[in-house]
């Protein structure tokens, strides 16, 4: 049995979860240090939240970063730009490129975050 030479819809779904935690993270301490300093009534009750939901993410990221080094998948390069940021990556030792529009990226991290905060109906505000 061969081995498939194209990348798969895991593959892709791998590749842009290599790209989209660390920017969620990302959020979550920018949130962190802006509740520390807006004067919450009991700010360790959110803090503690968001941390909670880092920890997550960080599980999620090491078991995504194993099994993309059992699929042969490796980000070569990752640059942010004007209008998202864009990636190049192995498969297999086939390069391909993928790029992530802002709008998307704010789109993906707030599903991202609503699904580790168990969030079902976001309220706009």
């Amino acid at each position: 049995m061969s081995k498939t030479l194209l990348e798969t819809e895991e593959d892709l779904t791998l590749v842009k979860d290599l790209i989209m935690l660390p920017i969620v993270m990302s959020v979550l301490e920018l949130d962190i240090t802006k509740i520390k300093s807006a004067g919450f009534k009991v700010p360790a009750v959110y803090i503690s939240m968001l941390k909670t939901v880092q920890y997550l993410i960080t599980c999620d990221m090491y078991s995504t970063k194993k099994r993309t080094r059992e699929l042969g998948i490796k980000i070569i390069e990752h640059q942010s730009t004007k209008t998202g940021v864009e990636a190049s990556y192995l498969v297999r030792g086939y390069q391909h490129k993928i790029s992530m529009l802002s709008s998307v990226i704010k789109s993906e991290t707030q599903l991202r975050l609503c699904k580790y905060m168990g969030i079902h109906k976001l309220e706009e505000g």
